[in-house]
């Protein structure tokens, strides 16, 4: 349960923000479970002055000048900037946007900070060895590598262009994670988003040598693999081997069709979760997004798009598939109807303490999934509309191997319904969701 800068942030994220999120989630989140501030991709990129900011001149640890570096990747889809990384080829974060990693501090000020509030503190990185440090042909710490003898040329991620990949049976690429991943704990890190880690691809062996790594290391970190296929549940036994959590899908952004998408291929992955093996089916696209998007200029601020029925769906469906919870607006601007959507004890206990998470079964526009409550006795029922009308939604107690008399609450209500028999109907909203409690009456 966290907080991502991504959606709201894009690339640009700044220290004072990532600041001002984690004193939010300190404040209003913490009690009720809340705890990773998560800084997502290209910490270490300059990304130039923001709007209304003086302009500033990046100073990173490379001998080729930014012009150079432009004319050697042919056009990209997203250009690579000058990156800043140490002498040993270990990117460290851009001073522009994180001023307290000046000298060698890195983002151990930043760190420090989070955990005094009671917080824990988490990264993006991406596969592979910065390009530029390949250029200069850095040293591995500790070895008598370079980073050129360890790169692969031909291996490139496809969506952005700064990085190498590594010739994993090479031991120099193992001693170059184990360096950096070193570095990163030296900082604090204890939760590492690992980009462009596709299946089937490398579905193996970054997966495995990131892996170690953190195992080496010293100090507990969560290992995050993104991205991965919707449809492909063969690697699942190796990334319950090898990590926390794991994603299942794209990206997902405040878009009703994606929402849609989720139900699809979420039911298939319940089989593969359980106590520190979480798939994941993507961040909450709830509060305020696109502040910023890829370019360090302002992008489309908005609420989400989202309803609040279509928001408590996703909240619902993520809690009873018992999902990771990463928050992804911006959190102090969040309204009270958003605060109360994720501080709900009741709905939050369904994602950390239920079990046998399931789709129970489905009709056309209806899904129901249910699991078991932590009491031994209750069951959680969850009920979707997912159609172009209210529904009632008939819950045959029989169906999800429940006795013929139970007491209905509602969780997201806070309230009990009263005792039925046989079933229950509940009626729903377009694009809404309910979330119950059944427990057996003698």
């Amino acid at each position: 349960m966290g907080w991502n800068s991504y959606t709201c942030y894009g690339i640009t994220v700044r220290e004072d923000e990532c600041r001002a999120n984690a004193a939010y989630m300190a404040e209003h989140l913490l009690k009720y479970g809340w705890q990773y501030v998560v800084i997502d991709g290209m910490w270490y990129q300059d990304t130039g002055p923001l709007p209304g900011e003086k302009p500033w001149k990046p100073v990173f640890v490379h001998p080729l000048q930014y012009s150079e570096i432009r004319a050697q990747y042919c056009e990209p889809r997203i250009e690579p900037l000058p990156l800043r990384f140490d002498e040993f080829g270990r990117l460290l974060p851009d001073l522009h946007r994180f001023p307290s990693s000046a000298g060698d501090a890195g983002f151990r000020p930043l760190a420090d900070f989070i955990h005094g509030l009671g917080l824990k503190f988490g990264i993006h990185i991406m596969r592979g060895i910065p390009r530029q440090a390949v250029e200069g042909n850095y040293p591995i710490l500790g070895t008598a590598y370079h980073a050129k003898d360890v790169c692969d040329t031909t291996d490139i991620c496809p969506w952005w262009q700064g990085m190498y990949g590594m010739k994993l049976d090479h031991p120099g690429a193992q001693a170059y994670y184990d360096s950096m991943v070193a570095l990163y704990a030296s900082w604090g890190v204890g939760f590492i988003k690992a980009d462009d880690m596709g299946v089937p691809r490398y579905q193996a062996g970054y997966v495995e040598i990131l892996s170690r790594s953190i195992a080496r290391c010293g100090r507990p970190i969560i290992l995050n693999v993104s991205t991965g296929s919707a449809s492909d549940t063969s690697f699942a036994e190796h990334r319950k081997q090898h990590c926390e959590m794991w994603r299942i899908g794209p990206d997902l952004h405040d878009d009703w069709p994606q929402v849609l998408a989720t139900f699809e291929f979420l039911p298939r992955w319940m089989m593969h979760s359980g106590p520190g093996h979480w798939p994941d089916p993507d961040m909450l696209p709830f509060g305020k997004v696109h502040i910023r998007e890829w370019e360090a200029t302002q992008g489309h601020p908005r609420m989400t798009k989202l309803t609040r029925e279509e928001q408590a769906t996703i909240m619902t469906l993520w809690c009873i598939s018992r999902s990771p919870l990463m928050f992804a607006g911006d959190l102090p601007s969040s309204d009270d109807w958003t605060l109360q959507l994720v501080t709900n004890p009741e709905v939050l206990a369904v994602n950390q303490r239920s079990s046998g998470n399931r789709e129970a079964f489905r009709q056309d526009g209806i899904r129901v999934w249910d699991a078991a409550a932590g009491d031994g006795r209750s069951r959680y029922v969850a009920c979707f509309n997912l159609g172009d009308a209210p529904a009632a939604i008939d819950l045959p107690f029989a169906e999800l191997s429940l006795p013929a008399t139970c007491a209905v609450r509602d969780l997201w209500d806070r309230k009990d319904l009263g005792t039925f028999t046989k079933s229950f109907s509940a009626e729903t909203a377009l694009h809404g969701a309910r979330l119950l409690t059944l427990t057996p009456v003698k």
